[in-house]
């Protein structure tokens, strides 16, 4: 079983996870205006001559000219991050980043991803501000992708374990941290198979990667890694200094990795 919305349309359910978003920050801190839009998406508005980057933009009446990621699915997100990060450092004017992560899968696209997993329909919304002094801080973020497509008679949906491998033990060695040092681990919601392997193989503790129920959402693609935080988030209460580690995938060999400390008040959540 996985989730399936079937009133809302891909950028209906953007719109509502950005206002929610945007409406409660108004309500505890003095928030600064939008300067970018950034929309993770696999999947296609029901009416493709629509773009959902363009209706947030225009709705929200916040930002400069909006884009989408997509082509890493899983990875888009930590992809989404690292632009954000990019943009923030090279313009003075860019200090916070709204980025939407929504998918919702419509016939002719299958949600059966061979038995590897199901796709499910989820939105969430994050927002990035820089120099803020209280919250989730990006302490390393790496993405790879293949270096060549893949060969004849190569599968059409895999997983690139190893470089997944690499790419986490690179992220933890760019900060610095041991990956038995990761207070929370939140792995792509693929399968749990995979997720305790990825765990064992990098040393990451399994008693602190967290799972979740895949069977009940499904995977959520672009829109996997920001809901599985805010489920975490609205189920902890961090320290100064401890850190989430999350990985993602694409299905084509596309890898990211996200590590995130927390610094300032514990009753702040981001």
């Amino acid at each position: 079983m996985v989730a399936v919305e079937r009133k809302l349309m891909l950028s209906d359910m953007a719109l509502h996870v950005a206002r929610g978003l945007l409406t409660a920050l108004d309500q505890h801190v003095a928030a600064e205006p939008v300067n970018q839009i950034i929309v993770c998406q696999g999947s296609f508005e029901h009416d493709l001559t629509s773009s959902c980057a363009c209706r947030l933009h225009c709705e929200l009446g916040q930002g400069k000219a909006p884009f989408a990621l997509g082509q890493l699915q899983g990875a888009s997100f930590v992809m989404a991050l690292k632009v954000a990060a990019a943009l923030m450092a090279t313009d003075a004017q860019t200090r916070t980043v709204l980025i939407v992560a929504t998918e919702r899968w419509r016939r002719p696209f299958h949600r059966s991803i061979g038995a590897l997993t199901a796709l499910g329909d989820g939105a969430a919304a994050v927002l990035v501000q820089a120099g803020a002094e209280t919250g989730w801080v990006a302490r390393a973020l790496t993405v790879r992708t293949p270096a060549a497509p893949p060969g004849v008679g190569h599968p059409l949906v895999w997983i690139d374990a190893a470089t997944l491998v690499s790419v986490i033990e690179e992220t933890c060695m760019q900060a610095g941290v041991s990956p038995a040092a990761i207070d929370w681990v939140l792995p792509a919601r693929l399968n749990r198979r995979l997720a305790c392997d990825i765990s064992s193989r990098c040393g990451l503790s399994s008693a602190r990667t967290v799972l979740g129920d895949v069977g009940s959402t499904g995977y959520l693609c672009t829109a996997d890694t920001p809901v599985s935080l805010d489920k975490l988030l609205c189920a902890i209460r961090p320290r100064a200094g401890q850190y989430i580690l999350a990985w993602s995938a694409g299905f084509q060999g596309q890898v990211a990795c996200a590590l995130l400390q927390f610094h300032g008040d514990e009753h702040v959540r981001t």
